[in-house]
């Protein structure tokens, strides 16, 4: 709500008393050039921030000594004119941009399916199958794996039917973007979240390129009232890689709560090789990169693969394609329960900083002194965003010629013209697919430390649980 101030106080001759009271109108600065946006309607505010960012911005003074980005940032927006800060979510009418990739769970589903026709995956599980896959840009290279997971998870929560309500949390009063995250994670700061984090990053990262991980991801979603919790992993352990595979495969399971599942769904859910849930994404950190876990796959020799969204990896353009085929064909079914408010892209553009330290501080938690830490995963040294384990699909029908085979003059009759053009995803080789996205277990064990951030589903926090989180915590997992 606004606040609200003293329009006039007025005490007449026969003692009454008369108070009116006015809502103060709440000012909304330009970020960059301090310009007073206060009377521009959403759409008009973002249609302001992009031109900032697309190179249409002579208009627009930019006073580097009054914005929070400071006069070292001043050469910096010219340099990355060309690049996008934009958010899209499967509700929008808008076409996504081009490093989103919606509809790929869809797709997924169904090569996982040929796979277990053939043998060669016993059984899936995957999340919310409408998030969005957001890879990284030019511009954020090398350091935006935190912000883009962040995005990935947006796309989920914005979109979900159960809680509609954290729609408005995380787009309130601006939308996701890597340079809003900053912003939002800045002002938890100024609001005494995280004070160990903040001092961290010297509580700086508007206009910066450093890392984030999931503990800044926590401080974020806590300060936005969307409740996420955080869990720790040491694969040093005899359980190695195990510890993980084995808590994915728990988060994921249906919550039976010790009821026995006799329903018609039920059933016919469980007799399926490749199940499709409402649970959220999750952000699964280590020390130099992260991702976004959409589910598991159990081998037929019982192998658990991971199966993540990485937006260190190119989705190729047939896979894009078809993914967008099939987000298309389900356009009329039900997707989240607000309505869709056509706007302009949000254009903040962000950096990052993010894996686990190796360098962790702890505090035992009085709450559970045996299993709790308050933790600190902070930015790593080395710069790397992604792993020796990313792999990018040569997709065929990238390559020139679009990856189809020549056919002679003979084969171009009238009743072959005809035909039905193939789909996309019918140009996809189901195997390759899924192992786009898988994550094994001996990349998996490559690393030792491991954090997951979380989303359980509850009601958004009420300003009392939001202030008992201020404080980073997490628990191990042994």
């Amino acid at each position: 709500m606004g606040s609200y101030t003293l329009a006039s106080g007025r005490i007449s001759n026969d003692d009454d008393i008369q108070f009116l009271y006015v809502k103060a109108p709440e000012v909304y600065l330009c970020e960059i050039c301090q310009t007073d946006l206060s009377r521009q309607s959403t759409i008009e505010k973002q249609a302001h921030y992009e031109r900032h960012f697309s190179g249409e911005a002579q208009g627009l003074p930019i006073n580097a000594s009054n914005t929070r980005m400071g006069s070292s940032q001043a050469g910096w927006l010219p340099e990355r004119a060309k690049g996008t800060d934009d958010f899209w979510y499967p509700a929008q009418i808008k076409l996504p941009p081009h490093n989103f990739s919606p509809g790929l769970l869809p797709v997924l589903r169904r090569a996982l399916i040929k796979c277990h026709a053939k043998d060669k995956t016993r059984r899936a599980v995957l999340c919310y199958d409408r998030t969005v896959h957001v890879a990284r840009d030019f511009w954020d290279a090398g350091w935006g794996c935190g912000y883009r997971n962040y995005l990935m998870a947006c796309t989920a929560l914005m979109d979900q039917p159960i809680l509609p309500v954290y729609f408005p949390l995380l787009d309130d009063p601006m939308p996701p973007s890597v340079r809003n995250l900053q912003h939002t994670i800045e002002t938890a700061w100024k609001d005494g979240y995280d004070i160990v984090g903040a001092k961290d990053f010297k509580n700086k990262l508007v206009g910066t390129k450093k890392w984030i991980g999931t503990a800044e991801l926590y401080t974020a979603f806590t300060y936005r009232g969307i409740p996420a919790q955080l869990v720790d992993f040491d694969l040093h352990k005899e359980k190695g890689v195990n510890v993980v595979t084995d808590w994915v495969i728990e988060y994921f399971s249906p919550s039976v709560r010790g009821k026995i599942k006799t329903s018609i769904d039920d059933a016919l859910r469980g007799a399926s090789p490749v199940t499709c849930t409402d649970k959220m994404p999750l952000i699964l950190q280590h020390d130099g990169h992260s991702r976004t876990i959409v589910g598991y796959e159990i081998s037929p020799k019982g192998v658990v693969n991971l199966l993540c969204f990485d937006s260190a990896k190119k989705v190729g353009k047939t896979l894009r394609r078809a993914g967008l085929e099939s987000l298309s064909s389900t356009s009329t079914s039900a997707s989240s329960s607000h309505k869709e408010q056509p706007r302009a892209s949000s254009s903040m553009l962000q950096p990052i900083s993010h894996p686990i330290h190796k360098n962790k501080r702890r505090a035992s938690d009085a709450s559970s002194p045996g299993d709790t830490t308050m933790k600190r995963p902070r930015s790593g040294e080395s710069g790397n965003d992604t792993d020796d384990d990313v792999i990018i699909i040569d997709d065929p029908t990238d390559r020139a010629g679009g990856g189809q085979e020549k056919m002679s003059p003979k084969h171009h009759s009238s009743k072959q013209q005809n035909k039905t053009k193939p789909s996309s995803e019918e140009k996809l080789n189901f195997a390759d697919t899924v192992n786009f996205f898988r994550l094994d277990p001996k990349a998996l064990g490559r690393k030792k430390e491991y954090q997951i951030l979380y989303f359980p589903l509850d009601e958004p926090l009420s300003q009392k649980a939001k202030l008992a989180r201020k404080e980073v915590h997490s628990t191990r997992i042994c």
